[in-house]
């Protein structure tokens, strides 16, 4: 697929429509027709993931049995390879006549500390796994924060690093290096790994991954067209009120991560309460999985931007949607993290409902 940067300035209202249509568009073809769709998928639109721009939209059973919309199983070995087989994704459906590769079964166990651990099965239609490949649920991410991620200035993400942690606050965030086709290393910040350095790059991954889109199906000018309509997402927020409870979510130290805003490419700043950084989360978020410079247990600091836009009954929280709080999911957080969970966990009550209060105002 070709790649092509966003334009700069503003984008016509032409291109804003096409690229809502594409994002809307569900490709599979009823009548089994060439669509581009597949022949493996995930899913047959954009907005099947990301309905109205939010992310994986989950329903959780009386069982404790989890499905979601927008969620897809990543594979991969410890140091990065993908399945022999099954490659770095599961393909969970199919155009007619063709069988997916299987069936991803989620589950919510309670462990002893109160948290709840998602465990997970799959039914395959061939064969098995590797011994090496591990299992990893991905939800797709809201997508407000998409068009700000866009505009950080490479030089804004490498200040904050500090991968020999220097000034010893036991934070030893670090970019992602991705290497292009031509061989060019930029600064990776798209994915939970960071692994996309650019929004077209994103979406291209998406649509051969989630959706197996070729080039031949999705022109230079149609990405360009979807990658604005994604930037312009969010686009209209406002800052939330220096309240309380962002004081309180910096006094406990979730901003030396979750930064509030970024240096923009061209000047400004931009709000996006992440560094775009890898962190190592400790051995409860390590899901033995690596992904391009990111290795086990590290995860680039999530953007808070539009974290909890959605309904509420099927948003949940991190990668894998095993927290259905933002408090279950600050007390999942460890390894570099440690220091701003325990202060969570000292706060008095009412400050700490003001501090998710303010999380999810975001």
């Amino acid at each position: 697929m070709v790649l092509i940067a966003l334009p700069a300035g503003l984008v016509l209202a032409g291109e804003m429509d096409e690229g809502r249509a594409l994002f809307e568009r569900k490709w599979a073809d009823p009548s089994g027709g060439k669509s581009g769709l597949g022949p493996l998928f995930n899913e047959a639109s954009c907005a099947s993931c990301h309905k109205n721009g939010g992310g994986a939209r989950f329903v959780v059973s009386s069982g404790a049995d989890i499905a979601a919309a927008g969620g897809v199983l990543r594979l991969s070995s410890g140091d990065g390879r993908p399945d022999p087989i099954y490659g770095r994704q599961l393909q969970s459906k199919a155009i007619a006549g063709v069988a997916p590769e299987g069936r991803v079964y989620a589950h919510l166990e309670p462990r002893p500390d109160g948290l709840t651990q998602l465990t997970l099965r799959v039914e395959l239609n061939g064969q098995p796994l590797a011994a090496s490949t591990h299992m990893s649920l991905r939800a797709a991410p809201p997508l407000e924060a998409a068009g700000a991620i866009a505009r950080v200035a490479d030089a804004a993400i490498l200040a904050n690093a500090d991968p020999q942690d220097r000034d010893g606050d036991g934070i030893f965030g670090r970019p992602s290096h991705v290497r292009d086709r031509d061989g060019t290393v930029r600064i990776g910040r798209f994915g939970w790994r960071a692994g996309q350095p650019r929004l077209e790059d994103q979406i291209s991954s998406a649509l051969a991954e989630d959706m197996g889109l070729t080039a031949e199906e999705f022109a230079a000018a149609d990405l360009a067209s979807l990658s604005a309509f994604v930037a312009s997402l969010g686009s209209d927020r406002k800052p939330p009120p220096d309240s309380a409870g962002a004081a309180a979510f910096r006094s406990a130290g979730c901003a030396a991560c979750h930064r509030e805003s970024l240096a923009a490419e061209g000047g400004g700043t931009v709000e996006l309460y992440s560094d775009l950084l890898l962190h190592q989360m400790g051995p409860g978020l390590n899901d033995g999985t690596a992904e391009g410079t990111a290795a086990p247990g590290e995860w680039r600091t999530a953007p808070l931007i539009g974290l909890s836009s959605g309904v509420a009954p099927q948003r949940r929280y991190l990668h894998d949607g095993r927290a259905a709080s933002v408090s279950e999911a600050i007390l999942w957080h460890d390894g570099e993290a440690r220091r701003a969970r325990d202060a969570f966990v000292g706060l008095d009550d009412a400050t700490r409902q003001r501090l998710i209060a303010f999380v999810q105002s975001l």
